[in-house]
């Protein structure tokens, strides 16, 4: 089984400073939790504003999504690094902030270029250890109510957090085990394994 938490240790100044002041925020959100944990349901507009869709150049000047992501701070994306992985190449990707539906982009919806790509330097794909990259985002967006960044947590989490919290996941992906990626923002509910059920 994966483990629970991913620790987060980037090289250099591609690591972003301290959780975004204000992160966290759903200024549009009256959102219901997902009942489901396979498919969930459609989120409600606004409701995750630090949801990022990185897409990939597809031939015919087209992009499709790929991989979700998180906004970190006006600058940073954070996903997988195993989306990036034999995909390297910083001229075929773009990040797409503010929207809900990726076939029905909104006049709230931003694109960037892609300045930077780090992968943690101890990714292991066999394993998906260390699973995690960085994007630096081609230049700033601004926060708006489409638009907020995440708070990341702390190194170790506080007692008693980890065992039955309710946490939710969000994204475009597939709305069942064999269905096909979601065009909608979907949420769904999901209270993680207990620590040691995981080692």
């Amino acid at each position: 089984m994966l483990p629970l938490l991913l620790a987060l240790v980037l090289p250099g100044p591609t690591v972003p400073s301290a959780p975004a002041e204000g992160c966290g925020k759903q200024p549009l959100s009256d959102a219901i939790p997902g009942s489901r944990i396979v498919g969930g349901q459609d989120a409600v507009v606004g409701s995750w504003p630090w949801a990022v869709s990185l897409q990939l150049r597809r031939p015919g000047n087209n992009f499709a999504h790929v991989c979700g992501g998180v906004l970190v701070n006006e600058n940073s994306v954070l996903t997988a690094g195993h989306c990036v992985t034999g995909r390297e190449n910083l001229y075929s990707w773009r990040a797409v902030l503010g929207t809900h539906n990726l076939q029905k982009l909104s006049r709230h919806t931003v694109k960037r270029k892609i300045r930077s790509i780090t992968v943690h330097p101890e990714f292991k794909r066999e394993t998906f250890e260390n699973d995690i990259a960085l994007f630096a985002l081609g230049y700033a967006v601004r926060y708006s109510g489409h638009i907020q960044p995440i708070c990341l947590p702390p190194a170790e989490l506080p007692p008693g957090l980890e065992n039955g919290t309710e946490c939710f996941i969000s994204g475009w992906g597939r709305t069942s085990e064999q269905g096909t990626p979601s065009r909608a923002r979907q949420e769904v509910s999901h209270t993680p394994p207990v620590k040691s059920f995981c080692n």
